[in-house]
C-alpha cells in the first residue's frame, strides 16, 4: 500500500469528525449553549471513543457470525455500553456544572440522563452504520482480490500451458537435425532419380512434408491454412504411393482457404495421420473418408475409418490428444470443437474450427 493510500483513510475521519463537531458547536452557540471549549471536547472525546469502540470491538469482534449466541451476547456489551457511556456523561454534566458554580444535586437529573441515553444511542447507530458500511466494503474488497487472484492463477495456468507446448514442439522439431535431414533425402534424390523417378518424386514429397514438420511457425503459433491443405493432399499422395496406390480412400476438400486464414501447424495433419497409422483402408467396401470443407469463416473436418484387425501397438506422444490440447490452447472450447465416434469396427472424427 503506498504512503499517499495509508494517509488518506486517518485524514478523511479526522476532516469527517472536525466537520461534525463544528457543525454541532455552530448550532448549540447560536441557541444560546454557552459551555466552554473544555467541556465540549470532554464530551466529544467520550463519543468519539464509543464510536470506535462500539464498530472496532464490539461488532466487527462478536458479529463475526450469524449464530444466536452471538447476537445475544452483542444486545447485551451494546446495553452495557450505553449504560457506561451515560453514567459518565452525567458524571461529566455534573463535574462543568460544579467549575460553573452551580450547585450539584444529590440525585441524577431525569432530564441529563435522558439527553445522555439519546447521545448514546445517536453515536451508537452512528457506529452501527459505519461498522456496515465498513463490513460491505471489506467484503467487496475481498470478493475482488480473490476474483483477481482467481484470474491471475488461470492466466498463470494458461501461460504454462503455452509455454508446455511450445516446449514439446521445440523437443519434437530438435529432435532430428531439419537441414542434417533434408540435405540427406536431396543427396538420394539424386541417387536415384535416373534410376527410379517415382521413388525420386516420393522423396521430393517427404523432403516437402519433413520441411514443413519442421520449419518455424509465425510468431502466432500458426501457419497459413493453405500449407496445411496442400501439405494434406502431399501426405495422401505420399501414402497412397507406398502402397501402389491400393488404398481404397474418398478424399474431398471443398472450398479454398482465404490466403490470411491461419491454423497451428501439423494440426489437421495430425487427424489425417491417425486414420493412415489406425485404419484399414485395403477393404473396398469399407473406404477411408477425408472430407475438408472451408467455408464461412468456418474449418470443417471428417475423418471415417474402418479399424484395423490388430491394433497398432506403439503409440506416439503427438496424436490426438496432444492435438486436442493445442486445438483448444488456440481456440478455446467456444470456437473449436471436436467429436470421436467409435465402434468395435469404426472409427470416426468430426472437427469445427471457428477460424
Amino acid at each position: 500500500m503506498s504512503h499517499a493510500a495509508l494517509f488518506r483513510k486517518p485524514f478523511l475521519h479526522v476532516f469527517g469528525w472536525l466537520t461534525f463537531i463544528i457543525y454541532e458547536i455552530s448550532i448549540s452557540w447560536y441557541f444560546g449553549d454557552n459551555s466552554s471549549l473544555l467541556a465540549f471536547g470532554a464530551f466529544y472525546i467520550l463519543n468519539i471513543f464509543l464510536f470506535y469502540f462500539n464498530a472496532h470491538v464490539i461488532f466487527f469482534r462478536f458479529l463475526s457470525d450469524n449464530s444466536f449466541f452471538r447476537w445475544v451476547t452483542l444486545v447485551l456489551l451494546t446495553v452495557i455500553e450505553l449504560a457506561v457511556y451515560t453514567y459518565i456523561s452525567t458524571c461529566l454534566n455534573n463535574v462543568f456544572k460544579h467549575l460553573k458554580g452551580v450547585a450539584i444535586l444529590t440525585h441524577m437529573n431525569p432530564d441529563v440522563v435522558v439527553m445522555s441515553i439519546w447521545r448514546g444511542v445517536y453515536f451508537l447507530g452512528l457506529s452501527i452504520a459505519y461498522w456496515g458500511v465498513s463490513s460491505r466494503i471489506r467484503a467487496i474488497k475481498a470478493a475482488q482480490q480473490a476474483e483477481i487472484s482467481r484470474l491471475k492463477t488461470l492466466q498463470e495456468r494458461e501461460t504454462l500451458e503455452k509455454e508446455n507446448i511450445q516446449l514439446q514442439n521445440a523437443y519434437l522439431q530438435a529432435r532430428i537435425n531439419p537441414h542434417f535431414l533434408l540435405n540427406t533425402l536431396n543427396f538420394i534424390y539424386n541417387q536415384v532419380e535416373e534410376i527410379n523417378p517415382i521413388a525420386a518424386d516420393n522423396i521430393v514429397l517427404l523432403s516437402e512434408i519433413m520441411q514443413y514438420s519442421l520449419s518455424g511457425m509465425g510468431k502466432d503459433g500458426k501457419v497459413p491454412l493453405t500449407q496445411e491443405i496442400d501439405h494434406i493432399r502431399k501426405y495422401i499422395g505420399l501414402n497412397q504411393s507406398r502402397f501402389d496406390n491400393r488404398l481404397h480412400l474418398s478424399t474431398e476438400i471443398i472450398g479454398y482457404p482465404h490466403p490470411d486464414k491461419r491454423i497451428p501447424p501439423l494440426l489437421l495433419l495430425t487427424f489425417v495421420e491417425n486414420l493412415f497409422k489406425h485404419g484399414d483402408l485395403t477393404d473396398p467396401g469399407h473406404p477411408g473418408i477425408i472430407q475438408v470443407d472451408m467455408n464461412n469463416g468456418q474449418l470443417l473436418l471428417f475423418t471415417k475409418n474402418k479399424k484395423r484387425r490388430f491394433p497398432v501397438k506403439h503409440r506416439d506422444h503427438v496424436g490426438i490428444s496432444n492435438a486436442r490440447t493445442r486445438l483448444y490452447n488456440f481456440y478455446g472450447e467456444s470456437g473449436a470443437h471436436i467429436c470421436i465416434d467409435q465402434t468395435e469396427t469404426e472409427f470416426t472424427l468430426n472437427l469445427k474450427i471457428i477460424l
